[in-house]
């Protein structure tokens, strides 16, 4: 008796009809047709088509007719013959993805904030939410960026979360609007706190002996009562003394980032990480946690400007 073998062949089309493009993304491998049921939303090369099917795939006459219905359709149809010399894993329930909620604006040009965040956190496996607390159109150090204050806009996510019953296993706060923010931020660690809720603050608004623009002492006093509530704060050096009351200074040694570390435990922080440490020709950090240990990391120091790093070490 001769055995009957199917032909692995199939060369996607170049397009498909109407709006049905996803379609030929998930043909040609490159992603999924968000329509399907998530049961066959699987790249179409990881499947063997027998010679007719082949023929249908490409004679798409009479999907131009049906339109991305029947494209979904007619996929769901051939996503039924799958390798049989592929192998199968069984099936186990997983852990839930943890759910994160990153606070901070959105910079349409730089590397930093949410467009950090978002990518590190998800490459993490984490299911990452956001509140942007402004839109600017470059981050501020670049010359007549604009900026669009969003914090009118916050307390309606907040009450439309609160009324899905919405958790968060995390949150993450960075770079805020407007000083009324910092009081949204603390009803926010309030209403979406949990037992397990880990909250990290990094307070965006100095960098160098300065503040950004948009900051004054004022708001540096008004965010230094959100550091008794997070759980980790990693200000940098010059957000340090701020925070602290300590005037910045260029040249340092490590009892006077223990003194502003002293200083910032007194008022309430748990864990404290101070970041952008420099000396002795070393960049890193120095940290101190709830439970006394101590400890510090440096590396030797790049000699050039790299925005967004402070927002890629916190996420």
């Amino acid at each position: 008796m001769t055995r009957q073998t199917t032909k692995p062949l199939f060369t996607a089309p170049a397009y498909f009809p109407g709006d049905c493009d996803f379609c030929a993304a998930s043909l040609l491998g490159f992603g999924s047709c968000t329509n399907l049921p998530k049961t066959y939303a699987v790249p179409v090369k990881s499947l063997v088509l027998n010679e007719q099917r082949a023929h249908e795939a490409v004679n798409l006459g009479p999907l131009r007719r049906a339109g991305a219905r029947a494209c979904c359709e007619w996929l769901r149809q051939i996503c039924t013959t799958k390798n049989p010399n592929q192998k199968t894993t069984p099936k186990t329930k997983g852990a839930p993805m943890k759910r994160i909620l990153s606070i901070q604006d959105i910079s349409c040009i730089g590397k930093c904030s949410q467009t950090i965040a978002l990518p590190v956190l998800s490459a993490m496996g984490i299911e990452t939410s956001i509140i942007p607390t402004a839109v600017l159109s470059a981050h501020t150090m670049f010359p007549g960026f604009t900026f669009r204050d969003l914090t009118d806009d916050i307390p309606d996510i907040i009450n439309h979360w609160l009324s899905l019953d919405i958790n968060f296993d995390g949150i993450l706060t960075g770079y805020l609007g407007s000083a009324r923010q910092i009081d949204m931020i603390s009803h926010i660690y309030e209403k979406f706190r949990q037992d397990n809720t880990i909250i990290i603050l990094d307070p965006v608004f100095a960098d160098k002996g300065r503040m950004y623009t948009g900051f004054d002492i004022d708001y540096a006093n008004k965010l230094g009562s959100l550091c008794s509530k997070a759980d980790y704060i990693v200000p940098n050096i010059t957000e340090a003394c701020y925070l602290a009351g300590v005037p910045y200074k260029e040249e340092y040694d490590i009892d006077f980032i223990e003194k502003i570390m002293d200083i910032l435990v007194d008022k309430g922080a748990k864990n404290v990480i101070v970041t952008s440490i420099q000396t002795n020709n070393k960049n890193g950090i120095v940290c101190r946690l709830q439970n006394e240990d101590s400890f510090s990391v440096f590396r030797d120091n790049i000699d050039a400007p790299f925005h967004g790093t402070g927002d890629l070490f916190a996420s």
